[in-house]
């Protein structure tokens, strides 16, 4: 008796089911790696000005400078170096800090020189996950950049 070619169904229907398995694992895993955690009320407004908003990140690739933030207990410390690592004096830099979840209780931040950073002293006033929109500004040339910190 011929053995039916049927009997591999079963197993077709697995392999089926697994291929889409690993299809849609792959591309959960590239959206949550590659969203950007940002929501805009604007985001029509935003979308047009598209091509600007790339020359900017092209602008600022540029310049290569770098923002380091780390939040010692209730107080955020900037650096700001330039392409080869070297500290920028004189910046003057500003940061808004809002919750990403829940209310935003948007907090602005004053920083002062202190040594080779920028400190906001108990600027964050409660724990939690914080988004900064920092700017930094030296001279005519500006930076923006956004960090998110955790205050324990």
């Amino acid at each position: 008796m011929q053995k039916s070619s049927w009997r591999f169904f079963p197993l077709a229907i697995v392999a089926s089911l697994l291929a889409v398995v690993i299809v849609d694992g792959g591309m959960i895993f590239a959206a949550v790696h590659s969203f950007p955690g940002a929501a805009d009320d604007h985001a029509f407004d935003t979308g047009n000005k598209y091509n600007e908003i790339l020359e900017n990140v092209a602008r600022q690739a540029k310049l290569g400078w770098q923002l380091n933030v780390k939040v010692v207990s209730r107080d955020v410390e900037v650096t700001l170096t330039d392409r080869d690592g070297a500290l920028l004096p004189g910046a003057a830099i500003e940061a808004v800090a809002t919750h990403p979840v829940g209310p935003a209780q948007p907090t602005s931040l004053a920083f002062a020189p202190e040594g080779a950073s920028y400190v906001a002293r108990s600027a964050l006033p409660t724990p939690g996950q914080w988004d900064l929109g920092l700017t930094a500004s030296v001279g005519e040339v500006t930076y923006r950049a956004t960090r998110r910190v955790v205050v324990q």
